[in-house]
C-alpha cells in the first residue's frame, strides 16, 4: 500500500510515501500496489525491476497525478487497473521497452499522451502495450524524442486494444525540437 506523505512499512495500515519503495519491496515478483487517495508520480524514479506490477486504486478517489509536461519512464512491466488519471497538457508515460497495460475501469481516462515503446536516446529489443479499458487520448507508437536515427526498436512492438478506447494513434515519432530527427523500428508493428 502506498500513500502520498506516508512513511511506514507498505501495510494497509502503515503504506509506504513512495511507489519506488513498494516496488522495491516486490523484489522481482509480480505483485500490486494499491494507491489511497491522489498520488502526485512527477518524482517517480525506478531501477529496471523484474516482474508485473499492477497499481491499483484502493477506491473509487485514488487518482494519479502528473504535472504539466512532466515524462514518466517505467523500465519494467507495468498495469494501470481500476484507477484514475488526472494529467497535465503534454505530460506522457513512457514504457522503456516493456509490457504496459492500461485497465483503469470505464471512466478512466489518460488525457494527454503515452510514447509507445521507448524514449529518448535508447534501444529496446520489442514493446507491447495492451488497452484493456478507459481511455486514452493519444498514443505515438514509434517513441518519443530520440535524436539519432540509430535509437529505437530492434524488434517488434504490438499494440493490443480489448476494450476501452484511443483518440489518435500516430504511427510515427514524436518530437517537438529540430534535433528530434527519427526512430528506427527494426521489426513490424502490429
Amino acid at each position: 500500500y502506498v500513500e502520498a506523505g506516508a512513511a511506514g512499512t507498505g501495510t494497509s495500515d502503515d503504506p509506504f510515501g513512495m511507489i519506488e519503495e513498494a516496488i522495491y519491496a516486490l523484489a522481482g515478483s509480480d505483485g500490486t500496489i494499491y494507491v489511497y487517495g491522489s498520488y502526485e508520480m512527477s518524482t517517480f524514479q525506478c531501477d529496471p525491476w523484474e516482474g508485473m506490477v499492477t497499481i491499483s486504486g484502493v477506491n473509487a478517489d485514488s487518482v494519479l497525478t502528473l504535472a504539466e509536461s512532466m515524462g514518466i519512464t517505467f523500465n519494467g512491466d507495468i498495469t494501470f487497473k481500476d484507477i484514475n488519471f488526472s494529467i497535465g497538457s503534454n505530460a506522457h508515460f513512457n514504457p522503456q521497452g516493456t509490457l504496459m497495460v492500461m485497465d483503469g475501469g470505464e471512466d478512466s481516462y489518460f488525457k494527454s499522451f503515452m510514447h509507445l515503446s521507448m524514449f529518448g536516446n535508447t534501444v529496446v529489443d520489442e514493446a507491447d502495450f495492451i488497452v484493456n479499458s478507459g481511455s486514452i487520448s493519444r498514443l505515438d507508437f514509434g517513441g518519443g524524442y530520440c535524436t539519432s536515427y540509430a535509437n529505437g526498436v530492434i524488434g517488434d512492438t504490438d499494440l493490443t486494444i480489448n476494450g476501452g478506447s484511443i483518440g489518435t494513434i500516430r504511427i510515427s515519432a514524436d518530437r517537438y525540437m529540430d534535433t528530434h530527427t527519427g526512430i528506427s523500428i527494426g521489426g513490424n508493428m502490429n
